[in-house]
């Protein structure tokens, strides 16, 4: 979902924020459009050798974060069926999905 995130998009969000309240950064750096692209091809690679149980609880933090940040944009969220669907390849489960 990080890579969805476009310069209009944040700009979109940020609009909704009160003036001088900073909570874009990391959707800054996790994104294409930041100073940082490494740093999502990092975080994915070092994701991929936790143990199971780990990345779920990511997979869970994730999933709530996207949650949160697609409450004001619903037209990109995909829905809770197409995430539980993408979670259940990897053979994730949230309760959400039950």
């Amino acid at each position: 979902m990080a890579l969805l995130n476009t310069a209009e998009s944040i700009a979109a969000l940020e609009a909704r924020i009160p003036a001088g309240i900073k909570a874009t950064r990391c959707l800054r750096v996790h994104s294409d459009i930041g100073p940082e692209t490494e740093h999502v091809a990092e975080s994915i690679r070092f994701i991929a050798t936790l143990p199971p149980a780990d990345r779920a609880v990511i997979a869970q933090a994730t999933y709530n974060t996207i949650a949160l940040h697609n409450a004001f944009q619903q037209d990109m969220y995909p829905g809770d069926d197409a995430m539980c669907s993408i979670l259940d390849e990897f053979g994730w489960t949230m309760p959400e999905c039950a």
